[in-house]
């Protein structure tokens, strides 16, 4: 079966070299970056990284715009399945091969940041979390969902079942979009 990891960067150089080893640590498969018209030495730092796919955009366009056209390569590239990880650190490289693993035929499996709460894990910031939650709470009333965490970057997607959505929202609200287009 062939497997996508999609990570989307914008000025992430301090994170990038820890990210792509924890991935590799536990998953050898494709792994593709979109590098969001990063300021700082992301490009460079990811170059680094030869058995590393990268589509770059010559502008900032936005965290929604870099997972459509990483939805975008999987569909054109024949890909099966895909996760999307950010590279800020907040979600753990390791349960990728978990994902891949137990997804089975389901169109979106999403992850979580609030789901378990661990010693380990940073308080999210009081406003992102409130809006969050709010947000959240209207998807699920709309669409009977369970989610806990809406804006969760960590997500496996059956790659045919994106074939029918129209995706346009390129900034911070691209998970709202999705998750309405994925209940319809």
């Amino acid at each position: 079966m062939k497997q996508l990891v999609v990570v989307p960067v914008y000025n992430e150089e301090e994170h990038i070299c820890g990210l792509f080893e924890n991935i590799r640590a536990g998953y050898q498969g494709d792994i593709l970056v979109i590098n969001d018209g990063s300021t700082d030495r992301s490009g460079e730092v990811i170059s680094r990284f030869g058995d590393i796919s990268c589509l770059s955009h010559t502008r900032n366009m936005g965290y929604g715009r870099s997972i459509i056209d990483g939805f975008g390569y999987a569909l054109e590239n024949g890909y099966e399945r895909l996760v999307t990880i950010d590279c800020d650190e907040q979600h753990q490289p390791r349960h990728i091969p978990e994902i891949f693993d137990q997804m089975g035929g389901v169109d979106v499996y999403s992850g979580s940041r609030y789901l378990v709460e661990r010693q380990s894990d940073d308080a999210p910031p009081a406003d992102r979390y409130r809006i969050n939650m709010i947000i959240t709470e209207k998807i699920n009333r709309t669409t009977g969902f369970e989610l806990t965490d809406s804006f969760c970057g960590m997500k496996g997607y059956r790659v045919k079942a994106l074939e029918p959505l129209r995706l346009n929202e390129g900034g911070y609200g691209f998970p709202i979009e999705f998750w309405v287009q994925a209940w319809h």
